[in-house]
């Protein structure tokens, strides 16, 4: 029983993400009501009431609004802002459209369940051109690691033949560059 009163409190954070924002605030008698459901602890408004000042007192911003009861403000992001992020994900040729899905859903996993609807209406047009590099985001680490560690990289040019087979440049030879930017200009990175 001791190990619920200490998790209760991560659990109170978890319902205020998922279940509260600024037109859905939870009462503590909700949150109460929540946290037996969900997890299967029944404790009392009063430590309800001292999570969330412990939670507020850590920096995250709980808003109470009197007998209205009280939401988990700011996530990190505003709406503004993830809504430009999502778009951008949404819009870029350079990401396949499964991962784009799969990165919208982890960029956005701290809005309440009634905030998360706002970013699935932006959708682009399923584009059969994407670029399906599933590398793609480790060799952006690669290569901004190896600028600021001002190391050389080297790599081989693909590109594909009418016949539609992959091909290397150069006969397969290397090329080894000293990366010092990287340039992303209209979805596609440039060294």
């Amino acid at each position: 029983m001791e190990t619920n009163k200490k998790i209760t409190l991560l659990w109170v954070l978890d319902i205020l993400k998922e279940y509260s924002d600024c037109e859905h605030l939870l009462t503590y008698n909700e949150i109460k009501e929540k946290l037996f459901s969900l997890y299967g602890v029944n404790p009392n408004v009063k430590s309800i009431a001292n999570n969330i000042d412990t939670l507020i007192g850590y920096g995250f911003d709980v808003v109470r609004n009197g007998n209205k009861g009280c939401y988990l403000g700011y996530r990190g992001f505003d709406s503004g802002e993830l809504l430009y992020i999502v778009d951008a994900i949404n819009s870029s040729q350079s990401i396949a459209y499964r991962h784009a899905k799969d990165l919208i859903k982890r960029l956005i996993k701290d809005e309440s369940k009634y905030q998360k609807l706002k970013y699935f209406p932006i959708k682009k047009q399923l584009n059969n051109n994407r670029k399906l590099s599933q590398n793609l985001f480790y060799t952006i680490e690669i290569l901004n690691d190896a600028i600021h560690q001002k190391k050389k990289v080297s790599f081989n040019y693909n590109y594909y033949s009418i016949d539609k087979e992959l091909k290397l440049r150069r006969g397969g030879g290397e090329y080894i560059i000293n990366p010092y930017h990287l340039v992303n200009s209209k979805g596609t990175y440039y060294l």
